[in-house]
């Protein structure tokens, strides 16, 4: 193997180190600021917290508060895991949790189909520019339309 030949697999692993080094801090990140800021100071948040809470007292959201387009599996989501949880963990913090868990999982799919058409490499920088997106790293949101 040439010189040459041999740097690009390790550029190639430099750019994969550099992705994961950046998925990390967002990931990091989110979980903080889950936490970090008060309840219902989301974009949208009360429209969300509302249709959460309908459905944790089992029922149908108000379909004037459905918050726009938002599907309501993430409601329902959050209703069961606001069931689930222990008192100690706030409801808004979860709920945040939950998009951003969201948010990732769909970053993680997105990074495994590109793989398929450009180098694995190429394919982790892209989903290290999309967790470098304010509403994946440093949101606070309930619902980041994941």
């Amino acid at each position: 193997m040439t010189r040459a030949g041999a740097a690009a697999p390790a550029r190639e692993r430099a750019w994969i180190v550099a992705a994961a080094l950046v998925a990390a801090a967002a990931l990091i990140a989110r979980f903080h600021n889950a936490f970090a800021y008060p309840p219902l100071r989301d974009y949208d948040a009360a429209g969300h917290a509302l249709n959460v809470f309908a459905f944790y007292q089992g029922r149908l959201p108000d379909p004037q508060s459905w918050s726009g387009f938002h599907p309501p599996l993430y409601y329902a989501l959050g209703a069961a895991l606001w069931h689930a949880l222990p008192e100690a963990i706030p409801v808004h913090a979860a709920l945040r949790l939950l998009s951003a868990a969201a948010g990732f999982a769909a970053i993680a799919i997105a990074w495994r189909a590109l793989r398929r058409v450009v180098s694995p490499a190429g394919a982790a920088v892209v989903a290290g520019f999309v967790l470098c997106a304010p509403v994946m790293a440093i949101a606070t949101s309930m619902l980041g339309n994941e």
